[in-house]
């Protein structure tokens, strides 16, 4: 069975409600499969997320 797969957009300003969804859809549920499609979040948003 393959990874669920969720995929969101979102611009700098709306960053902080990004962030909420993430931790929420982290913390509840295993393996998904994340993507952010934006254009204007910095890459070390991106790194710092991950760590």
């Amino acid at each position: 069975m393959s990874a669920p797969v969720i995929a969101m957009q979102c611009n700098y300003a709306y960053l902080d409600k990004l962030f909420t969804s993430l931790k929420s859809l982290l913390y509840h549920n295993n393996g998904l499969k994340i993507y952010i499609l934006n254009p204007d979040i910095p890459q070390e948003w991106f790194k710092n997320v991950n760590q």
